[in-house]
């Protein structure tokens, strides 16, 4: 883990979002001053902030560590995730579908026919 590294990315990242130091460090929930020590200073945060910054940053941590390898397989499973979750709702949609028209078909109502013959419409004046 190279602090050089975390903090280039961060400070990169919040250039391309147009936020600056100080509304990261609200979003993070910690002080102005903590934030800037830690860029001052090269200092890594810890884990759950490491994973707040990479959340609000749209990256992964692994990305931010500078870890390219990691990230790129944290990707890769991510979208695996994506797909299985998305394949299983089409399945379960499915399942449903069939399941609403087995317990209630659809049945044509026969129409009613108006009859009318010799209807005045009455103007009140």
């Amino acid at each position: 883990m190279n602090p050089l590294i975390f903090w280039k990315n961060v400070l990169t990242l919040l250039k391309a979002h147009k936020m600056t130091q100080e509304k990261l460090a609200k979003l993070i929930n910690v002080p102005k001053s903590t934030l800037n020590r830690w860029v001052k200073f090269n200092r890594i945060p810890n884990t759950y902030v490491i994973s707040s910054m990479a959340v609000i940053l749209g990256v992964t941590s692994n990305y931010l560590l500078g870890d390219k390898e990691k990230d790129i397989e944290a990707r890769r499973l991510s979208e695996l995730k994506v797909r299985v979750a998305l394949r299983k709702i089409e399945v379960l949609t499915k399942a449903i579908l069939k399941e609403i028209q087995i317990n209630n078909p659809i049945r044509k109502k026969p129409k009613k026919s108006l009859n009318v013959k010799n209807h005045k419409i009455l103007k009140t004046k």
